[in-house]
């Protein structure tokens, strides 16, 4: 296996930003093009079994989920939290999801008749009379259903979520929908009292907008990362938000770019955060399971422990592959201010870590 000579690894002393107090949960917001998640929402899962049965145990969030909750080896704490909210990339729909059917069998759907009414772009939408009597799963159910309006809305099962969805056939700030009422409305967890959640259209966002939109949400986290990598003038658009935030977030940006292993690299994401000298900006590269691993890594440090701060240089997870086994793309790497998973080795070991665990702007060091 190729490696790269320890002897290129240097002695440094991080800097060390002091809290004072009580120091934050410094969970992670992991941005999603997810529908799942409403818009305007900011939602907890506390484990990653939580996040694989809510987006399915092969989603990428879940895959990320993992290697965050994992933290960093031999850590005194693992995260005990991690966010998602949705960031729409395009316009998006409105929708209104019941409560879980999980309980209900198919029996029992097939007794449901009634009228479903809701309120589609400002205008009332009432089924003709609705009989799932001849429902051969639940999925067939809300072709039924869906059947039953002249003019939309759309409504389909969400199999993962046990619930029926019923969504505007429009996109953007326009798309509007309303919680059900009628008769079968409740039978079928369309209620807010049976546990609905409305989610209303959205324009694509624009990155400052929507980050002061979700701080107002809640501030309870440190880092956040996107679940897809961004054009490289939206990963800057992050980056000049978190610039601006007086070191109360940071965004892990991860960059698949290979100029940022190319020396004499001006263009790049790295390069540009550099001689921008911005703040608050983490870029690892090349792949989005590191850049969980330095998300996760932030949520296990144990403030409470004795010397407990850590430089994330040094830090590895156990079943994580090095990206970078070469000392040229290393130290191009480094000068191109980027962190990475590496393989290094001395003439009878080998290490595989995080390095530089560097970040751009005047703190130096990921030292949280």
């Amino acid at each position: 296996m190729n490696s790269i000579p320890a002897s290129q690894l240097v002695s440094v002393n991080p800097g060390v930003i002091g809290t004072g107090g009580s120091p934050l949960s410094l969970n992670s917001v992991f941005l999603t093009n997810d529908p799942s998640i409403p818009i305007g929402a900011v939602q907890p899962f506390p484990t990653y079994l939580s996040v694989s049965n809510w987006f399915g145990a092969g989603a990428i969030e879940a895959n990320q989920a993992a290697i965050y909750f994992n933290g960093f080896d031999n850590s005194n704490i693992k995260p005990g939290n991690l966010f998602f909210a949705q960031y729409p990339v395009a316009p998006v729909a409105a929708y209104l999801r019941g409560g879980s059917l999980g309980a209900m069998t198919l029996t029992q759907l097939k007794a449901i008749t009634g009228i479903l009414t809701v309120t589609v772009d400002g205008v009332v939408k009432t089924s003709s009379s609705i009989n799932l009597s001849a429902a051969t799963s639940f999925s067939n159910a809300a072709t039924i259903i869906a059947a039953a309006f002249t003019s939309g809305p759309t409504v389909t099962y969400d199999s993962l979520r046990n619930a029926f969805v019923v969504t505007s056939t429009t996109t953007g700030a326009s798309s509007t929908m309303s919680i059900g009422s009628g008769s079968i409305a409740a039978p079928l967890m369309l209620t807010t009292a049976t546990g609905a959640v409305l989610s209303q259209g959205a324009i694509a966002a624009v990155e400052a907008s929507f980050m002061n939109a979700l701080i107002q949400v809640t501030q309870n986290w440190a880092p956040f990362m996107t679940m897809w990598e961004p054009l490289i003038a939206d990963k800057m658009a992050f980056a000049a938000w978190a610039n601006t935030q007086n070191d109360r977030y940071a965004y892990v940006a991860w960059d698949s770019d290979i100029t940022a292993t190319q020396s004499g690299n001006t263009t790049g994401f790295g390069p540009q955060l550099i001689a921008g000298n911005y703040d608050g900006t983490i870029p690892v590269y090349p792949a989005i399971d590191k850049a969980a691993f330095i998300c996760g890594s932030i949520a296990s440090i144990d403030f409470t422990e004795t010397n407990g701060r850590i430089t994330l240089a040094y830090k590895g997870q156990s079943g994580l592959v090095a990206d970078v086994t070469d000392p040229t793309s290393a130290a191009n790497l480094i000068a191109n201010g980027y962190n990475f998973y590496g393989n290094y080795a001395t003439a009878n070991q080998q290490f595989t870590f995080l390095q530089p665990g560097s970040m751009p702007g005047k703190w130096k060091w990921i030292d949280p």
